[in-house]
């Protein structure tokens, strides 16, 4: 299951909050823009089974990330953020889910 809700300014889009959830995780991400631009994506995803919170903080510019943020505050090397904000082979990945809400 999956929702999306927009929060817009007399700018255009400043934020966007996607909500999943299937029978072992949930996740919340908040997607925020900057003139218009991708600029911060926050992660949190439960999972249900083990009830275990993991927390990230991508940090971009155009549409490329700088930085990434994982529990505690510990910053990601650049292939966990590689692989955790494009996903695996092409799926999953806040940065996917992203183009994914795009396109509906």
């Amino acid at each position: 299951k999956g929702s999306a809700t927009y929060y817009y300014l007399a700018n255009g889009l400043e934020k966007m909050v996607a909500r999943l959830s299937n029978e072992t995780n949930s996740s919340v991400i908040e997607y925020y823009f900057l003139d218009g631009k991708l600029s911060f994506i926050y992660d949190i995803t439960t999972k249900t089974d083990t009830n275990t919170k993991t927390e990230r903080r991508w940090y971009m510019k155009g549409n490329s990330i700088f930085r990434g943020i994982g529990n505690n505050g510990i910053k990601l090397t650049q292939e966990e953020m590689e692989a955790e904000f494009f996903g695996e082979n092409g799926w999953g990945g806040a940065f996917n889910l992203y183009q994914e809400i795009l396109g509906l």
